[in-house]
């Protein structure tokens, strides 16, 4: 059960809304429950940095002629932050070298390395995905013009 909790002074945590509040009614008082603590990532950035994501691959897909619901977005992005740099190597079991993305999530990367991967991934993208594109590219679910740059720049 996922529960959210805000610190008071004196380090005393009490559930964030009325929800959890109803959810900690099964938990008897005075008893001992172990609980993992996480900080939450900045959940604007956050989104906007799954948006650029969004983005990059509907492009793709739209520049190479596949259809988004058949291509895979999990795959996608891990390839963009392995172009980044952001990767594990490992060995598969006929022992080749792969690389494997690196987790984006907040357990795994904290904000500041999160913001750098994310600059990173601008970058690959850049000089990947849009090194050849027009200003103008139809990308929209409705067939619309839209402005690339102007798009790309909204990101940073």
């Amino acid at each position: 059960m996922k529960i959210d909790f805000m610190k008071l002074h004196g380090g005393v945590l009490t559930p964030w809304t009325d929800m959890d509040s109803e959810k900690m009614t099964r938990y008897k008082t005075g008893e001992v429950y172990p609980v993992e603590m996480k900080t939450c990532r900045n959940p604007k950035y956050h989104k906007k940095v799954m948006g650029f994501f969004r983005f990059c691959f509907k492009y793709w897909c739209n520049e190479n002629n596949y259809i988004t619901a058949q291509a895979d977005y999990d795959w996608f992005r891990k390839k963009l932050t392995i172009k980044a740099g952001y990767y594990h190597e490992r060995f598969d079991l006929a022992g080749r070298l792969e690389l494997v993305a690196m987790s984006l999530s907040y357990g795994d990367m904290e904000q500041p390395d999160f913001e750098q991967c994310y600059s990173a991934c601008v970058q690959a993208a850049m000089d990947t995905i849009f090194k050849d594109c027009d200003e103008y590219t139809v990308i929209n679910d409705k067939g619309k013009p839209v402005k690339i740059y102007d798009k790309l720049m909204s990101f940073f």
